[in-house]
């Protein structure tokens, strides 16, 4: 088997049990959600985080998730890759702008958690919560959380990549990611529109494909590396 194809099969493969394992530990947790400690623990945890009301943090978690939208996500989704590409990366002494390989991670990775969001929520079928204090409907299930996912995934990404270039800011890089990403999914629960599993739900399946996808660009990078 040519190279190629075997790099294609492989890269298939990992996806698949990528997203196998999402579904394997989405379908634990939901099958958790009726009993009773899980169902209180959900309350409490919603009730205790909405105990932090105050004018000037509600103004802080109405743009952590806004940051999470689709009107920030897509921006913040192409200027990212315009800078990626346009820095390049730093190996062994070599520029190495990868413009197709990263182009192509990043429309896997995204793609991908757009498809398993949308696939899981109408799979596990969960209400939002009804909060008397929730900022408003949307039309689409609880579980898991988008915002939670494609924030993990996005910014996760992001952070990979410019750790890929050897910087030496990788701790400021990585807990400002870390940060962003745990606030958006705290502010999910603050305001209402989701319970603290579907926020846990959007950040295990964003985990398991991040890793997939991190998994996917090390493989293609070997690969790359042997054939030369």
């Amino acid at each position: 088997m040519a190279p190629r194809s075997r790099l294609f099969i492989t890269c298939i493969l990992i996806a698949l049990a990528a997203a196998g394992l999402a579904f394997l530990l989405l379908t634990l947790l939901h099958a958790t959600l009726s009993t009773p400690a899980v169902h209180n623990a959900d309350l409490a945890v919603q009730q205790a985080v909405h105990g932090w009301t105050n004018p000037t943090l509600t103004r802080v978690m109405l743009t952590l998730t806004f940051i999470g939208s689709i009107k920030v996500f897509v921006p913040t989704l192409v200027l990212a890759l315009i800078v990626l590409l346009a820095i390049g990366e730093r190996e062994q002494g070599r520029r190495l702008i990868r413009k197709r390989q990263v182009t192509a991670i990043f429309a896997l990775g995204i793609g991908g958690a757009l498809l398993l969001n949308d696939s899981f929520k109408l799979h596990f079928h969960r209400a939002r919560p009804q909060a008397p204090w929730s900022i408003g409907d949307e039309p689409t299930f609880s579980f898991p959380s988008g915002h939670s996912l494609f924030s993990f995934v996005l910014y996760g990404l992001i952070a990979y990549t410019l750790l890929g270039r050897r910087s030496p800011r990788r701790a400021p890089t990585l807990l400002a990611a870390a940060a962003l990403v745990l606030g958006i999914g705290l502010s999910r629960i603050y305001l209402g529109m989701h319970y603290p599993t579907d926020v846990l739900a959007g950040y295990l399946t964003g985990a398991c494909w991040l890793g997939g996808v991190i998994l996917i660009d090390r493989r293609w990078r070997t690969c790359r590396t042997t054939s030369r």
